[in-house]
């Protein structure tokens, strides 16, 4: 019950991990990378590979090896008459009831089961690789925004000083201006420490030196697409890895209940055999050997077996009902949160946001020309400013959002990816 998915065509790299990581980071370089560098997938591809090897495993026709046995002996008399005997047996077990089709259904369904856990994990090693490239994006962005209010908030203590010492204004004006240059400069040391850690975090998820320099990181709080409608959504996240995972392990367990009930039928064992004498005498013939099976508790039944393997299936069932609950709760509540932000997001427009980094550029002028007192400029400052940093981080939850709500419903996560 293979699984194909067009995130699994990612393991597919022909190049050297390092390859997509190597230049500009873009919203696709950032997913390639992701994918390609993750030792969290390297370990679940190679336990998708075990798993096909116990597959193969499972497909051999015989239950096991012939066996063959020769024996040689010497017979003498008191007489010292010697004469030497000869003796060979070719003996194969058989299986009668089925068991191999049950081994290979067990297997097929594990390989099913890691297959649908290699694609969870793919999956959450993208989103959480795109979560922190959305966080450096937006750290930088408020760091933007910090350092033109605090270039803005060093030009109005210039002209209130000036103002000051001219007689045009007065010591106090010079003294708030002061005292936001200096809250700006801390905002903007603490915004560096952000775009620093945000960038670590990045690096650490696509498998770079977090101590090293990281490459170009381009793009904008542009969110992922995802799915417009609560049904769609909830409809594609019944194809979910996880759930298909959880399926698997209840198939394998019912394969393995059905093993365990044909295993309790004896498997027969034929033998021919051939031998010859010191009289040469030739003996030619076969042999059928079966196991006795004997009563619970006295002989092997795989009563206790069986019992095991319902009670796994039970709880394979129960977990599987428990997944798709949370599967579609998880859906339903990340839509409702996408929706949230994107109505939030609304609330600024672009041309509002250009028209307030305009505006604020145009204070200190203002100042100068006596139009608008130090006092109501730093209250204007502060209203654009407040405006601007919450425009960038209604976009940066939009992002979260949108990354939260397709990893939710089973959308493809690198679509649309510039």
């Amino acid at each position: 019950m293979p699984l194909f998915h067009p995130l699994l065509l990612m393991m597919t790299v022909t190049s050297s991990p390092s390859e997509p990581c190597a230049g500009p980071l873009t919203r696709a370089a950032v997913v390639d990378c992701a994918a390609a560098s993750s030792p969290r997938l390297v370990a679940a591809r190679a336990s998708v590979d075990a798993a096909r090897g116990l597959s193969d495993a499972a497909r051999v026709i015989l239950p096991s090896n012939p066996t063959v046995s020769v024996t040689v002996g010497q017979r003498w008399n008191t007489n010292d008459d010697r004469a030497l005997n000869v003796a060979g047996t070719l003996s194969q077990r058989l299986e009668i009831s089925g068991q191999r089709r049950q081994r290979k259904d067990a297997a097929d369904a594990l390989v099913a089961q890691r297959e649908g856990g290699l694609e969870a994990s793919t999956r959450d090693v993208i989103a959480r690789a795109l979560l922190a490239y959305y966080d450096v994006l937006a750290a930088r962005a408020e760091l933007v925004v910090i350092s033109q209010g605090h270039a803005t908030a060093l030009q109005m203590q210039e002209v209130a000083s000036a103002r000051a010492t001219a007689g045009l204004g007065m010591p106090l004006d010079t003294d708030l201006a002061a005292a936001e240059v200096a809250a700006l400069q801390e905002q903007q040391a603490l915004a560096t420490g952000a775009v620093r850690a945000a960038e670590a975090r990045l690096a650490s998820a696509l498998g770079l030196d977090p101590a090293g320099s990281l490459p170009d990181v381009i793009g904008d709080l542009t969110p992922v697409d995802v799915p417009e409608d609560l049904a769609v959504s909830t409809q594609s996240a019944a194809a979910r890895p996880e759930l298909a995972q959880q399926r698997a392990q209840t198939e394998q367990a019912q394969a393995e209940l059905a093993l365990l009930k044909r295993g309790r039928v004896p498997s027969p064992a034929l033998s021919i055999f051939a031998q010859t004498d010191g009289f040469n005498e030739r003996v030619i013939g076969g042999g059928l050997s079966m196991p006795i099976p004997l009563p619970f508790p006295l002989g092997r039944t795989n009563k206790g077996e069986i019992d095991g393997a319902r009670a796994r299936i039970d709880e394979s069932s129960a977990r599987l009902a428990s997944t798709q609950r949370r599967v579609t709760l998880e859906a339903t509540a990340a839509f409702h949160d996408y929706e949230a932000h994107k109505s939030a997001a609304n609330a600024y427009r672009p041309d509002a946001e250009s028209s307030a980094r305009a505006s604020l550029d145009t204070l200190a002028s203002e100042i100068e020309r006596g139009t608008l007192p130090v006092r109501d400029a730093l209250l204007t400052q502060h209203a654009l400013l407040r405006m601007l940093l919450r425009a960038v981080e209604s976009k940066h939850g939009l992002c979260r959002a949108a990354v939260a709500l397709a990893l939710a419903a089973g959308h493809p996560l690198q679509e649309g990816a510039p």
